[in-house]
């Protein structure tokens, strides 16, 4: 069986999604810091200016991407009112191996929590799939410089089709949330910060 075409079902107890306990003091304990831009050529570009500023930098999202990417270089269509996300950790010396499939997991508990009544699968290791339609995506890099603490970070792009999914030229067919349930202006943000509160909990010691 080939990695690529193994897939995962994923279920959650329900829960309900609340907007009001996704506060910036969730995602600001110790040294993380969630930034919120309005524009970036892409957020993983992004973050690496905040880094090279200071390390108290944790995640950063943008509300569009104007050179967004994706695995392999392949280019990321970007539309305002979508998640566009990158966490950043210090790099997991002993958690490397398992990090990818933990963002699926995460990405996936957060379109679940949106979406209960519908079958969410993670399509191995790290995309997610409503319907057959890809909605969310990730892409993992590095990044090294020797003038903080951490010399090595994960740089963790995470992508969640929230009002609008591409049509045209597609490898697989995707979708969004607004597809299956009321979404808002506000939506991405929440979503966004409430995925980086659970990546900055997150002890890699702890498997």
């Amino acid at each position: 069986m080939l990695l690529c075409a193994r897939l995962m079902s994923f279920r959650l107890p329900m829960r309900v999604f609340s907007t009001q306990s996704m506060t910036e003091e969730a995602c600001d304990a110790s040294n993380f810091r969630f930034i919120h831009e309005k524009e970036d050529t892409s957020t993983q570009d992004a973050i690496r200016q905040h880094l090279n500023a200071s390390s108290r930098v944790g995640a950063l999202l943008a509300d569009i991407q104007t050179q967004s990417r994706g695995t392999k270089g392949r280019k990321w269509e970007s539309a305002t009112g979508n998640l566009h996300l990158t966490v950043a950790l210090p790099q997991p010396t002993n958690a490397l191996s398992t990090l990818s499939l933990r963002v699926g997991l995460w990405m996936a508990q957060a379109v679940k929590e949106q979406i209960s009544d519908v079958p969410v699968v993670i399509k191995w290791q790290n995309d997610v799939l409503v319907d057959g339609k890809k909605i969310a995506g990730c892409l993992i890099e590095s990044y090294t410089f020797d003038e903080t603490p951490f010399p090595t970070w994960m740089l963790i792009g995470i992508g969640i089709n929230v009002h609008h999914h591409p049509t045209e030229n597609m490898i697989r067919p995707a979708t969004s949330l607004k597809k299956f349930t009321p979404v808002s202006d506000s939506t991405a943000l929440a979503i966004g910060k409430e995925i980086a509160a659970r990546i900055s909990r997150w002890d890699p010691n702890k498997q």
